[in-house]
Parts: C-alpha cells; structure tokens; sequence
C-alpha cells in the first residue's frame, strides 16, 4: 500500500513548522456555517495535511445540517457524543443517569482497541476519494498503530491521514485519526467464477440474463464444472465436459475431486485424478481445479506437484482444500512454491466468504506479493459480494447463483429417495439462474 508521506505532523498531531513554508499556504476559505462550498481534491487533501492545514478541511453545507442534526438527536439518548461512541464502537457498560438518557460507565481499564469506520459526515471531497476515521479506546494512536489498522483493514490503495490537534478533538477521551484513500482513477476491474453442474446451468451463467448475447458484461467470466454440488463439487464426467465445451465460450475449469469428505488422497484415488486430468485436457478444458491435503493439514506437495506435471500447461487453481490448512500463511507459500498454481479458492477458513472477510484480506495482500490470485467463495450472494469485495480487498469471486425450479415429471413417486443423506425433494431441480448472475455482476460493478 502506497503512504502518503504526512510532512506536516506527527501521530499526536503536533505540528513540524519547520516543515511548513508559510509561503506555500494556499487560500481555502470556510462559509461562516464552517461549510466549503468546493470538493477538496487529492492534491488539495496532501497540500493541506502536509501543512497542518487541518482547519481548511471541512463539509458541504447540506452535510454540515446533516451532522447538527445527529447532534442533536444523540443528546436525546445519550449523555454525549462521548457516551455514543463509548456503547456503539467499543461496547462499552451503559447506563441510564438521572436525566433519563444513557452514560457509559468508566471501564477500570481502557483496553487498546481500535475502531476503524467509514465516517458517517465525510468531509466534501472529490469523487473517487474515501474518508474514513479510526478511533482508539484507550486514547492513543501512534504512527505504528495507525499503519498496522490502515494495513490490515483498508484496501490497497494510497493514503494520508492525520491526527487532530488537542484542541480540535471532537470526543477528547477517544482520540480519533482521519484517514483518506485515493481509488484508482480507472475502475477496478473484477471476475466472477460461476460453479456449474450441468449444461443448462453452464448456459445460465454464461448467458447471465442476456439471453444469446456474445458478449460476456452481465455473465461469468469464467466455469467451475463439476457435479454433485450439494457434496461441495466432485469430478464430472467427460460428457458433460464435452457437452459444456461445445455450448460455451468462456474459459471452463474442471474440478477434479474423485469422492466427497476430506482431501487426504490414497494413490488409487490419485491415479484417478491423473486419468481424469489427462482426458480432460485432450478435450480442451481451459483450467484445473484441484487440492490435496497432508494428514498433518498441510498442502501435500509431493501429490500437488505430480498432478500439476499432468495439468501442465493448463493453469490452476487450489480449491477450498486451502480451507483446511492448519497455517494458512506457511500453505500460501507452499502453493507459490510449487508454480503453475494461478488462483487460490477459499473463504478464508470459515463457513463463508463473508464471515472470513478479515482473514481474505491478509492473504490477499500477501498473494499479491506471490504473484497469486485470492478468489472468495463460500456463501457469495447478490446481498453480500459488494461488501465481500470491500472487506476482502479481492479482484474476484465464486459463486453458485442456483435457484429452484420444478421437475417436467407429471407422475411422481414421492415414497422414494435417491439418497439416504439430506435430501432435496426428487422432483425440485437446483440449477443457475442467469438473472441471479446478472445481479451479481452488478452489484460488483
């Protein structure tokens, strides 16, 4: 992540008048509202911050009106904006006092918790500029702190912040630092993986909503082809994979996994594997997915790298194997060591992508350093990807986009199950659904 230098202060936000050329200071006058009646651009925030210009910073007018009134509509619950911040960021003990409105009661110690949001009033800022605001329980920041929050929890963009001044602190107990980024100046572009498991879903999802449209906006970018999704994908047949070549035109990527359960692999079964790859690849498959685990929980490179010798030259990606690592920094590695592995499927150890937010983006700023692909997957929905792809940091996602759809069987025989495990009804079909893709799609634009 690109820093900003912040020439004109230092984390206490004290200001270095050596550093400042009053001769420089440019003219960025308030309304008497404390309003600015013009967006502060990039260059404008840098020039201000590096000077210690931080009185020059400031809201739009309707913003400003916006803030007063959440002002007052706080003092009517809480005792203070202190008092707020005390119960919503840090949890901390609330009590009603005599005035019939909520106190936070002084915790014996105050721990060294952070609280790192989006601000709710940003100030009036070019387009293409994120303001957000950090905020510490115990009262103090510290260069090192600052950085370590902005690297861990921020997207991987240049920044600048600052801390106010003593006498320009909002809420004194919780000192507070304003941080900005600065987006690219060209839209991030992302991919969507769609996991198929049969040719009409295949379609769907190429398709997306576009029915017989060439082009490829509203639709994957890409197939996971596989079966039996209800047991997280397993190998499909070389049919199928035949038949999906010849209806699509986006890249399809097989899964090969021979049996549901864990990735431990007998040499029968990656003799299965091998053969699978091999025919695969003599129909034209553009890509492999696949995982193979060690019984300690580490990446098994011995069977990795054979399976990749057979996959080769076709790209890879290490499936949601990469899930039940036991060290998910030491099995990063291990995957980039191997070579040949383009992209790495996970949810970030947990039951969805989403819930595992935090943990994709420390892979991801570690994979970029690999030359590795973080793809999130797990539970991705037209809800959540806006936010999987804000909170991961990542450039891509997996998703299934399934719906329901009946059966064309007019006589059914409900007394009969074709499975002894949880079962959806015989005569329901679960299936991609190109307007579900075409909403995803959307929503990470």
């Amino acid at each position: 992540m690109e820093k900003v230098v912040v020439a004109g202060t230092d984390a206490s936000g004290v200001l270095d008048k050596k550093k400042t050329n009053v001769n420089q200071v440019k003219s960025f006058g308030k309304q008497i509202d404390g309003s600015i009646t013009e967006p502060l651009s990039w260059e404008d925030l840098v020039y201000l911050i590096d000077h210690g210009l931080f009185n020059n910073l400031g809201r739009s007018a309707s913003e400003i009106v916006r803030y007063r009134q959440w002002r007052e509509a706080i003092v009517k619950v809480y005792e203070s904006p202190l008092d707020y911040i005390a119960s919503v960021l840090f949890n901390q003990f609330i009590r009603l006092n005599d005035k019939g409105v909520f106190q936070a009661v002084k915790p014996e110690c105050r721990r060294e918790r952070y609280a790192l949001r989006e601000n709710d009033f940003p100030y009036f800022l070019c387009d293409g500029i994120r303001h957000f605001v950090l905020w510490a329980e115990s009262g103090f920041l510290s260069t090192q702190i600052i950085e370590k929050q902005i690297e861990e929890h921020l997207p991987n963009y240049p920044y600048i912040y600052f801390v106010n001044l003593p006498e320009l602190q909002s809420v004194k107990l919780f000192q507070h630092c304003h941080i900005f980024l600065k987006e690219p100046d060209t839209p991030q572009t992302f991919a969507l993986e769609v996991c198929v498991d049969s040719v009409a879903s295949a379609i769907e999802a190429q398709n997306g909503g576009t029915p017989f449209c060439m082009c490829k906006i509203q639709g994957a970018d890409r197939l996971e082809l596989c079966c039996a999704l209800a047991e997280g994908g397993l190998t499909p047949t070389l049919g199928m994979v035949k038949a999906v070549l010849d209806a699509t035109h986006i890249p399809v990527y097989a899964l090969v996994r021979p049996r549901g359960g864990d990735f431990l692999y007998s040499d029968v079964e990656l003799k299965v594997m091998f053969e699978d790859i091999t025919q695969f690849k003599a129909c034209g498959v553009h890509g492999f997915v696949i995982g193979v685990l060690t019984a300690e929980g580490d990446i098994d490179i011995g069977a990795m790298q054979r399976l990749m010798s057979v996959c080769s030259p076709v790209p890879v990606t290490f499936h949601r194997a990469f899930d039940m690592v036991r060290d998910f920094s030491a099995s990063l590695d291990t995957i980039a060591s191997l070579g040949g592995v383009s992209r790495v499927l996970t949810s970030g150890g947990q039951s969805t992508a989403l819930e595992g937010a935090p943990t994709l983006r420390k892979l991801q700023m570690k994979a970029q350093l690999l030359g590795i692909i973080i793809m999130a997957g797990g539970g991705v929905t037209q809800e959540n990807v806006s936010r999987i792809l804000r909170d991961a940091g990542v450039t891509e996602v997996h998703a299934s986009a399934r719906t329901t759809r009946k059966s064309g069987m007019q006589f059914c025989n409900t007394n009969v199950h074709m499975s002894s495990a949880l079962h959806n009804p015989e005569f329901t079909i679960k299936q991609t659904s190109a307007t579900i893709v075409s909403s995803i799609r959307t929503k990470m634009t």
